[in-house]
Protein backbone atom coordinates (compact mmCIF):
# COMPACT_ATOMS: atom_id res chain seq x y z
CA UNK A 1 0.00 0.00 0.00
CA UNK A 2 2.96 2.40 0.71
CA UNK A 3 4.36 1.77 -2.63
CA UNK A 4 0.87 2.92 -4.36
CA UNK A 5 0.94 5.73 -2.84
CA UNK A 6 4.61 6.84 -3.20
CA UNK A 7 3.76 5.68 -6.55
CA UNK A 8 0.48 8.13 -6.58
CA UNK A 9 2.15 11.01 -4.97
CA UNK A 10 5.14 11.01 -7.66
CA UNK A 11 2.41 10.63 -10.56
CA UNK A 12 0.80 13.38 -9.15
CA UNK A 13 4.24 15.50 -8.82
CA UNK A 14 6.01 15.00 -12.33
CA UNK A 15 3.35 15.94 -14.43
CA UNK A 16 3.35 19.67 -12.76
CA UNK A 17 6.94 19.52 -12.71
CA UNK A 18 6.97 18.59 -16.45
CA UNK A 19 4.16 21.19 -17.18
CA UNK A 20 6.14 24.05 -15.32
CA UNK A 21 8.95 23.76 -17.54
CA UNK A 22 6.99 24.04 -20.84
CA UNK A 23 6.37 27.60 -20.38
CA UNK A 24 6.20 29.28 -23.21
CA UNK A 25 8.11 32.85 -23.02
CA UNK A 26 6.06 34.31 -25.77
CA UNK A 27 2.90 33.78 -23.48
CA UNK A 28 4.65 36.37 -20.86
CA UNK A 29 5.35 38.86 -22.97
CA UNK A 30 2.68 42.09 -23.71
CA UNK A 31 0.19 41.19 -26.41
CA UNK A 32 -1.00 43.92 -28.99
CA UNK A 33 -3.99 44.56 -27.01
CA UNK A 34 -1.71 45.53 -24.42
CA UNK A 35 0.40 48.22 -26.72
CA UNK A 36 -1.00 51.55 -26.40
CA UNK A 37 -3.92 52.85 -29.45
CA UNK A 38 -1.88 53.73 -32.29
CA UNK A 39 1.34 50.61 -31.66
CA UNK A 40 1.08 48.05 -34.26
CA UNK A 41 2.82 44.50 -33.57
CA UNK A 42 6.19 44.50 -35.39
CA UNK A 43 6.43 40.87 -36.87
CA UNK A 44 10.11 41.41 -38.39
CA UNK A 45 11.76 42.90 -35.31
CA UNK A 46 9.76 40.03 -32.81
CA UNK A 47 10.91 36.59 -32.56
CA UNK A 48 11.93 33.83 -30.49
CA UNK A 49 15.08 31.97 -29.43
CA UNK A 50 15.74 28.70 -28.18
CA UNK A 51 17.99 26.78 -25.83
CA UNK A 52 18.85 24.81 -28.58
CA UNK A 53 19.87 27.72 -30.98
CA UNK A 54 21.64 29.13 -28.29
CA UNK A 55 23.76 26.33 -26.96
CA UNK A 56 24.88 26.18 -31.20
CA UNK A 57 26.55 30.06 -30.49
CA UNK A 58 30.04 30.25 -29.70
CA UNK A 59 29.53 34.08 -28.08
CA UNK A 60 30.87 33.48 -24.52
CA UNK A 61 27.40 35.47 -23.58
CA UNK A 62 25.28 33.28 -25.03
CA UNK A 63 27.25 29.97 -23.54
CA UNK A 64 26.63 31.65 -20.04
CA UNK A 65 22.68 31.84 -20.08
CA UNK A 66 22.97 28.21 -21.34
CA UNK A 67 25.12 27.64 -18.20
CA UNK A 68 22.69 29.31 -15.98
CA UNK A 69 19.79 27.24 -17.55
CA UNK A 70 18.25 29.35 -20.07
CA UNK A 71 15.04 27.46 -21.42
CA UNK A 72 13.77 30.34 -23.88
CA UNK A 73 12.96 33.67 -24.68
CA UNK A 74 10.73 35.80 -26.65
CA UNK A 75 10.65 39.48 -27.37
CA UNK A 76 8.10 41.18 -29.03
CA UNK A 77 7.80 44.83 -30.65
CA UNK A 78 5.65 47.32 -31.06
CA UNK A 79 5.65 50.55 -33.57
CA UNK A 80 4.04 53.44 -33.97
CA UNK A 81 5.14 55.47 -37.30
CA UNK A 82 3.22 58.30 -36.51
CA UNK A 83 5.34 61.73 -37.48
CA UNK A 84 7.09 63.01 -35.71
CA UNK A 85 9.10 59.86 -35.75
CA UNK A 86 8.87 55.97 -34.93
CA UNK A 87 8.08 54.94 -31.48
CA UNK A 88 8.59 51.68 -30.12
CA UNK A 89 7.35 49.52 -27.07
CA UNK A 90 9.80 46.25 -27.03
CA UNK A 91 8.31 43.47 -24.47
CA UNK A 92 10.66 40.49 -23.80
CA UNK A 93 10.73 37.27 -21.20
CA UNK A 94 13.30 34.88 -20.84
CA UNK A 95 12.75 31.48 -19.20
CA UNK A 96 15.01 29.88 -16.82
CA UNK A 97 15.27 26.07 -15.53
CA UNK A 98 15.76 27.95 -12.11
CA UNK A 99 15.23 30.75 -10.14
CA UNK A 100 18.89 31.27 -9.68
CA UNK A 101 19.53 31.33 -13.49
CA UNK A 102 16.98 34.10 -13.71
CA UNK A 103 18.45 35.98 -10.73
CA UNK A 104 22.17 35.41 -11.70
CA UNK A 105 21.03 37.05 -15.45
CA UNK A 106 19.45 39.73 -13.67
CA UNK A 107 22.54 40.63 -11.54
CA UNK A 108 24.81 40.27 -14.59
CA UNK A 109 22.94 41.49 -17.77
CA UNK A 110 20.84 44.07 -16.47
CA UNK A 111 22.02 45.86 -12.92
CA UNK A 112 25.37 46.41 -14.82
CA UNK A 113 26.82 49.94 -14.33
CA UNK A 114 25.24 53.36 -16.58
CA UNK A 115 26.52 52.75 -20.19
CA UNK A 116 24.65 52.97 -23.47
CA UNK A 117 23.64 56.59 -22.64
CA UNK A 118 21.01 55.09 -19.58
CA UNK A 119 21.66 56.39 -15.81
CA UNK A 120 22.29 53.85 -13.18
CA UNK A 121 19.47 51.38 -12.14
CA UNK A 122 17.12 52.33 -9.28
CA UNK A 123 14.83 49.71 -7.31
CA UNK A 124 11.15 49.05 -8.57
CA UNK A 125 8.31 47.51 -6.94
CA UNK A 126 7.20 44.84 -9.67
CA UNK A 127 7.27 41.30 -9.52
CA UNK A 128 10.25 39.51 -6.96
CA UNK A 129 13.01 42.14 -7.83
CA UNK A 130 12.13 45.06 -10.24
CA UNK A 131 14.71 47.63 -11.32
CA UNK A 132 14.40 51.15 -13.84
CA UNK A 133 16.75 52.63 -15.72
CA UNK A 134 16.05 55.82 -18.01
CA UNK A 135 17.71 57.77 -20.34
CA UNK A 136 19.75 60.74 -19.75
CA UNK A 137 17.94 62.63 -22.98
CA UNK A 138 14.60 63.29 -21.56
CA UNK A 139 13.13 61.69 -24.99
CA UNK A 140 15.14 58.47 -25.86
CA UNK A 141 13.87 56.00 -23.44
CA UNK A 142 13.26 53.53 -20.11
CA UNK A 143 14.03 49.93 -19.43
CA UNK A 144 12.05 48.20 -16.93
CA UNK A 145 12.84 44.93 -15.84
CA UNK A 146 12.23 42.29 -13.22
CA UNK A 147 12.14 38.99 -12.11
CA UNK A 148 9.12 36.85 -11.28
CA UNK A 149 10.35 33.26 -9.79
CA UNK A 150 12.56 31.93 -12.99
CA UNK A 151 11.23 34.41 -15.58
CA UNK A 152 13.69 37.56 -16.25
CA UNK A 153 11.35 39.99 -18.30
CA UNK A 154 11.39 43.37 -19.27
CA UNK A 155 9.18 46.22 -21.46
CA UNK A 156 11.32 49.50 -23.11
CA UNK A 157 10.01 52.08 -24.54
CA UNK A 158 11.81 54.50 -26.48
CA UNK A 159 11.71 57.80 -28.55
CA UNK A 160 8.38 59.26 -26.61
CA UNK A 161 7.50 61.64 -23.91
CA UNK A 162 6.19 60.11 -20.56
CA UNK A 163 8.54 56.71 -21.58
CA UNK A 164 9.22 56.32 -17.86
CA UNK A 165 5.40 56.79 -16.95
CA UNK A 166 4.31 54.33 -19.95
CA UNK A 167 7.20 51.50 -19.53
CA UNK A 168 6.15 51.22 -16.06
CA UNK A 169 2.49 51.01 -16.87
CA UNK A 170 3.04 48.42 -19.21
CA UNK A 171 5.63 46.51 -17.26
CA UNK A 172 3.00 45.66 -14.45
CA UNK A 173 0.50 44.61 -17.54
CA UNK A 174 2.99 42.06 -18.24
CA UNK A 175 3.89 41.01 -14.77
CA UNK A 176 -0.05 40.51 -13.90
CA UNK A 177 -0.18 38.35 -16.97
CA UNK A 178 2.80 36.56 -15.84
CA UNK A 179 1.33 36.40 -12.15
CA UNK A 180 -1.60 34.40 -13.44
CA UNK A 181 0.39 31.92 -15.79
CA UNK A 182 2.87 31.55 -13.34
CA UNK A 183 1.14 30.88 -10.15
Amino acid sequence: MRGLLAALVVAAIVPQAAGAARVEPRDLTLFEVDAPAGYLFDQGNSAGLSRAALAASQLDEARKLVREGFMGMYVARYMNTAPPRWRFVTSGAYVFRRTAGARSTLVSQFRSPAGGGFGPARRIRLGHEGWVRTSSASDTGTIVFWRHGRVLAFVVCSHMTRHRALAEELARKQESRMASRLG
